[in-house]
């Protein structure tokens, strides 16, 4: 695992937290909610490349075996928060509402173009549904993007182009949130660009290292930057992942580029060997490298030990966060307390985090061992 990557989980999940959490009735961050969908979504892409490229290939792995491994991360975790739902009283069940839990229950919720079937119970697990497809598709996509050549993969991309442009033109703009945003099969375009990143790193992973805390600083302000310019983009254009893309994708290779390169030791100058060893020639050596570049200091402050928990139980947050807001937000009305502003905020961040940490260690990987042992 890419430590900094990790860390960078949990920062947007944390952004997808401030997009959802509403202050006098607007969100916190606005673009929170689609570019943090579109980062988890790419890294997604990124992330299973980088695990599962040389078991699946070399068939070390099985296509069965792999879609069991994903399906234990997501449903054990998917199908409590939909028990929690009824059990604490978020949500009351009618016979009509039985298509609904169905389709939310196998994660198809998804590839209904109805808020009220993809949004239905707990609404963030849409994301989830879309991440089932893609990873049903992973096994075969995976050689088709990795072996083939530059040219294939510039022609998928323009004929992508096309028809990404020919439906923003078609579809009707009070349905993009529907088709661009929810919808897996355009979804599936941010994972493919996920795996494409992931190719170039690949080709790349052992270049020597430069000026690591630069070039993650750059990446970082390039994301600052879109987050600022969001509010200028036409509002039905915000549910358009493509825009997102460049700076996405930079900020995920820059820092599984720096977090992974090594660091090698200048040669010696000519004139120095010369100095050193005038009666004889200096044998040529293999240079060996100083240390495994840890990368810079962004890395490094994402790669300590709290960040790396709360990255690993990004999972859960995501999962629980939506829920933990509103079940907080009326018990707090109950007793009349304001929750309208930043103190309150930071209360529901770090109540969600650290109850999303205990899922982590109390929930969601016990479930996860015991499933493993029981379908291997």
């Amino acid at each position: 695992m890419i430590r900094s990557l990790t860390g960078w989980r949990y920062v947007f999940a944390v952004v997808i937290f401030l997009h959802h959490y509403l202050i006098d009735g607007k969100s916190a961050l606005q673009a929170g909610g689609v570019i943090g969908v579109t980062f988890f979504f790419m890294l997604s892409g990124f992330l299973l490349a980088y695990g599962y490229k040389k078991r699946l290939l070399t068939r070390e792995m099985t296509t069965c075996d792999f879609w069991k491994a994903r399906v234990v991360k997501l449903y054990p975790l998917h199908l409590l928060c939909f028990a929690a739902i009824f059990l604490i009283g978020i949500r009351s069940f009618a016979m009509t509402d039985l298509p609904k839990a169905a389709l939310n229950l196998l994660l198809l919720q998804s590839w209904v173009p109805l808020s009220d079937y993809y949004m239905s119970y707990n609404a963030v697990s849409w994301f989830l549904s879309d991440e089932l497809f893609f990873y049903l598709m992973f096994p075969f996509v995976l050689p088709v993007l990795l072996n083939s050549s530059g040219k294939k993969i510039a022609v998928g991309a323009g004929i992508f182009a096309i028809l990404y442009s020919t439906a923003a033109a078609l579809i009707p703009l009070d349905h993009y949130h529907a088709y661009f945003y929810i919808n897996p099969l355009f979804r599936f375009a941010d994972f493919v660009f996920g795996i494409l990143v992931f190719r170039i790193f690949d080709q790349r992973r052992q270049a020597t290292g430069g000026h690591a805390s630069r070039a993650e600083a750059g990446a970082i302000l390039l994301i600052v930057a879109t987050f600022i310019l969001f509010d200028y983009i036409p509002k039905p254009y915000h549910y358009c992942s493509i825009i997102f893309w460049g700076p996405v994708a930079i900020l995920i290779y820059t820092f599984a580029i720096s977090s992974l390169s090594v660091i090698y030791p200048p040669h010696l100058h000519h004139e120095k060997r010369i100095a050193y060893y005038p009666n004889q020639r200096e044998p040529r050596k293999r240079r060996k490298p100083l240390q495994n570049r840890t990368g810079g200091i962004f890395s490094q402050g994402l790669s300590c030990r709290a960040i790396q928990l709360f990255g690993e139980a990004s999972f859960c947050f995501y999962l629980i966060h939506q829920q933990a807001i509103l079940v907080g937000r009326t018990f707090a009305a109950k007793a009349s307390l304001d929750t309208d502003n930043l103190p309150a905020l930071l209360v529901f961040l770090v109540l969600t985090t650290l109850s999303s940490v205990a899922c982590l260690k109390w929930i969601e990987r016990p479930i996860t061992r015991w499933l493993k042992r029981k379908l291997t």
